[in-house]
């Protein structure tokens, strides 16, 4: 007998075993809670404790084990139940085995689903839409061979290999259970606990629903549906969108002419959202620098106003936030996006507006980088910058820090030196930020002179500000343990900051206007009820063209109170900044009006 029939027969033996069959049919149901629970963006226990003292006592505990928020393993998916129940019913059938091999492709898709819906949560912090979606798998593929082999190569190839093998094991323990099912089959007291648990899954799923994250009984399906249904919404509204009437209002926009052009800095700041004023645990450190940053800038003769803007997205895809605040139109899907940029050409949007005015445009993006099969040329033909500064216009072969990033104050002052300082006013600058993307666990040192960042070696950089080589393995332990990201979340909010803030003050000439706006949420929470809202400064030294702001609910400083009201949307700032630049800067003021909600989205053009 070779060796590999020796196995064959091992892997036979165990799978008959009775202990082995509840250690399949137990690992089988908490492996479809595994990618919610690796992926889950807060706090994880993974033996979660009930509480002692409950303010209601004994109801507070009975409760724990019906619903809670933390996201651990000791649940029941119902759909998994549905299938242990379905290969119950069908032994000693005619259709036992193509109803078992059914089952199989079942349990396989609803594993594939569970860490689809996991990841997407995670990154972009909404439900996925597969419409959306698989536009996606394009830029995500060369991302991850990119990665692969240029960067992380270890860490990606055994997650890979973990999870080949993970698959690898479903069949044979699918299989165990399957026998061990066979042995129950007359046994009437299977049937009664069946009947049970059935009752006790239906009776949870009456009382908290099917779409409760936090009960002990879970549903994937309606998860599906619900993924379906607005993924032929959105088919549907991408038909629509192509018989709009085009809005002519930003075509008007052409006669304009400007006479006094500042410079024009648009600083937006990645995961810049709302909750730093919202979460009890932040809300003091942002305060406080906050506060010492308006304060710089007002010795300085800088004025600020300040006001939320509604972002189109919750917690990531932030090419959708910028296309919408750009543009000035609603823009939240992928494939309206897609589309958008693919076949609309010369679009009124904010940069065709700058070049008119005889602005040079500049675009500073470091993560855009060549990846082979991958390329930017539908993005620069519809933004139509002058200048775009990408990943290898930088100069840098210093340390990277975060994910293969460039320092932000390397990219910014880097490109204020070389691209910008020699180039004659008027101009404008997008600056897309870096350094503050999740998952917030490897803060670049912030120096004294941003030239030696790439004249030290990351090793000098580490130990010089105390940070250590195992920020990432930290961060994944502390998901189990208590940490949930905020103050790490903080941290890069504060350098970000403080880097805008020292680039006014030491770079920037008099005449310039500078906007700082988030894109979005971060994504650290799963919130049943979301706050698209981010912050939105205006800083420039013409005191007029700050109290113009004013007008629309725009306050003096850089503070904001988180209970005013919504503020505006990054769709309408587009008109809002043409009418005050408009209202300041022309001889005679034109009739400029500010659309609130942008124009309607048009892509049959």
């Amino acid at each position: 007998m070779d060796t590999i029939q020796k196995i064959r027969l091992w892997l036979n033996n165990l799978a008959r075993k009775r202990i082995f069959f509840w250690l399949a049919l137990l690992f089988l149901n908490m492996l479809l809670f595994l990618p919610q629970t690796i992926f889950y963006s807060g706090t994880v226990q993974l033996l979660p404790l009930p509480p002692i003292q409950g303010p209601r006592g004994w109801y507070d505990t009975l409760l724990f084990f019906l619903r809670r928020e933390n996201q651990d393993f000791f649940r029941l998916m119902a759909e998994y139940l549905t299938i242990i129940s379905m290969i119950f019913l069908s032994i000693r059938t005619r259709y036992q085995r193509p109803i078992y091999h059914l089952l199989l492709s079942c349990y396989f898709f609803l594993f594939i689903y569970q860490i689809y819906d996991a990841i997407m949560i995670l990154v972009f912090g909404e439900s996925p839409i597969l419409y959306n979606d698989l536009l996606l798998l394009k830029g995500a593929f060369y991302l991850v061979v990119d990665i692969t082999f240029t960067g992380k190569p270890l860490p990606m190839l055994g997650t890979i290999l973990l999870l080949l093998l993970v698959f690898s094991l479903i069949p044979f323990l699918f299989k165990t259970v399957a026998i061990g099912l066979e042995n129950w089959r007359n046994n009437r007291r299977a049937i009664y606990y069946g009947a049970g648990l059935w009752g006790f899954v239906l009776l949870l799923t009456v009382w908290f629903g099917f779409n409760d994250y936090r009960s002990v009984v879970q549903w994937i399906s309606p998860k599906i549906i619900k993924n379906v249904k607005t993924s032929l919404d959105l088919k549907n509204l991408l038909k629509s969108v192509q018989k709009n009437t085009v809005d002519s209002s930003y075509f008007s926009y052409e006669r304009l002419q400007l006479q006094n052009k500042p410079n024009i800095f648009l600083l937006m700041v990645e995961s810049y959202g709302k909750i730093l004023l919202d979460r009890d645990e932040i809300k003091p450190g942002y305060l406080s620098f906050i506060s010492s940053m308006e304060d710089s800038l007002r010795k300085k003769n800088w004025y600020t106003a300040s006001n939320f803007s509604q972002s189109p997205i919750f917690g990531g895809r932030s090419w959708l936030s910028m296309g919408t605040l750009l543009t000035g139109t609603l823009i939240k899907d992928e494939a309206i996006y897609s589309y958008f940029i693919n076949r609309v050409k010369n679009y009124p949007h904010l940069i065709h507006f700058l070049n008119t005015q005889g602005y040079h445009t500049f675009a500073l993006q470091p993560l855009n980088r060549t990846r082979p099969g991958y390329t930017f040329t539908s993005y620069e033909k519809f933004y139509q910058y002058q200048t775009y500064i990408n990943f290898e216009d930088l100069d840098f072969d210093g340390p990277a820090f975060g994910f293969r990033n460039i320092p932000d104050q390397y990219s910014l002052n880097y490109t204020y030196e070389t691209y910008l300082r020699p180039t004659t006013p008027p101009l404008f600058l997008f600056f897309l930020t870096v350094s503050s993307h999740s998952p917030w666990i490897d803060l670049p040192p912030y120096l004294e002179d941003w030239r030696s960042m790439k004249d030290q070696s990351r090793q000098r950089l580490v130990q010089k500000y105390s940070r250590t080589e195992n920020k990432l393995r930290e961060s994944f332990l502390s998901h189990f343990s208590g940490g949930i990201g905020l103050e790490e979340y903080l941290e890069h909010m504060i350098y970000e900051l403080q880097l805008i803030q020292d680039f006014i003050l030491n770079s920037l000439p008099e005449n310039s206007l500078v906007i700082v706006i988030g894109d979005h949420q971060p994504p650290l929470t799963i919130d049943p009820d979301p706050d698209f809202r981010t912050p939105l400064h205006i800083i420039s030294r013409d005191e007029n063209l700050i109290r113009s702001f004013e007008a629309f609910g725009f306050t003096s400083g850089l503070v904001l109170d988180s209970n005013r009201s919504e503020g505006i949307r990054h769709e309408g700032f587009y008109s809002l900044l043409v009418h005050i630049l408009s209202k300041n800067y022309l001889s005679q003021e034109a009739a400029i009006k500010y659309l609130e909600n942008g124009i309607p989205l048009s892509i049959g053009h």
